[in-house]
């Protein structure tokens, strides 16, 4: 119903399928990798708990491209 639906768009249930909130030392989420290259530190969100990141630059393009 509504409310499983809704229970479903919670920050903590995102997180909970995998996906990770980036946010800079401030806490201001980070939505584009540039703002990530320009941080000296971010920290990562993930369903179970934080860790705090050095971004190195820009991640070498052989991986590919992800169609979402």
């Amino acid at each position: 119903g509504e409310g499983g639906r809704l229970a479903s768009l919670s920050p903590q249930a995102v997180l909970e399928r995998g996906y990770v909130l980036v946010t800079d030392s401030a806490g201001r989420p980070l939505a584009h990798a540039a703002q990530a290259r320009g941080a000296s530190e971010v920290v990562l969100t993930f369903a179970d708990g934080k860790v705090a990141a050095r971004p190195l630059g820009e991640a070498p393009s052989t991986q590919g491209h992800l169609d979402l």
